[in-house]
């Protein structure tokens, strides 16, 4: 006992009888609306600015810096952090009310 299948090809259909539809869900998940970006002149800006802070922090780098230009000169340079005590120079006079001591003091 042979059974024959017919070969469908994609002009068969007709209006009555259409394929199995794609089961998608009724309801998308929507973000919630705090989380839906809006192209908005703050959001953009608040989002570069995010996105540079970020940068920054993930680099080690301080923010608004730039490396140096190359140096050009006949001699090799270099720099370094010098920590000595002070004195306590008093830079102005005025104090503070609770206390009486100075305000600026270096």
């Amino acid at each position: 006992m042979a059974i024959e299948l017919e070969e469908l090809t994609q002009n068969e259909y007709t209006d009555d009888v259409l394929p199995m539809p794609i089961n998608r869900p009724r309801h998308r998940r929507r973000l919630p609306a705090i989380l839906r970006p809006r192209l908005t002149p703050k959001y953009v800006f608040t989002s570069f600015v995010l996105l540079y802070a970020s940068y920054c922090i993930l680099l080690g780098m301080p923010f608004f810096s730039s490396n140096l230009p190359a140096y050009t000169g006949p001699y090799p340079v270099g720099t370094i952090d010098i920590e000595s005590p002070c004195d306590g120079r008093l830079t102005s006079n005025i104090d503070f009310k609770a206390t009486g001591k100075p305000a600026f003091e270096v």
